[in-house]
């Protein structure tokens, strides 16, 4: 497993998304942009190529679909030491279909009762970041 060397959040124009920055230590070094996104801090777009990362206080699972619910996906959250549960998105590079998603709360049994969208914008620069 690769050594964390040094993490740090960013706000990013126009909307001051968050983005968790990850410098690893390789060869080579490694930068991974998680942009976050909650419920009280929600992000209305993310670039493609990116991880959206879903996070909440509680354990969830997220149904989502890259298609306009064409098709669907549902993906448990993982729990860590901090007390907080994350899911991660995947983007693809070529994606500019908005991300739409529903939360299901596990240990409550229950629907958050709204769905979101998230929408996907091509990377400033290309794709090639």
């Amino acid at each position: 497993m690769p050594q964390v060397e040094t993490y740090c959040f960013r706000k990013s124009p126009p909307d001051d998304s968050l983005f968790l920055i990850i410098h690893v230590g390789q060869q080579d070094s490694v930068l991974h942009n998680v942009q976050l996104w909650s419920i009280q801090h929600p992000s209305g777009s993310v670039q493609s190529g990116r991880t959206l990362r879903i996070h909440s206080e509680n354990a969830f699972e997220v149904h989502s679909s890259l298609d306009n619910w064409a098709t669907t996906t549902d993906t448990h959250s993982t729990s860590t030491n901090l007390g907080i549960d994350y899911c991660d998105i995947v983007i693809p590079d070529n994606q500019r279909v908005s991300l739409q998603f529903a939360l299901f709360w596990t240990v409550a049994r229950r629907w958050e009762g709204r769905d979101f969208e998230v929408a996907c914008a091509e990377r400033e620069g290309g794709a090639s970041q």
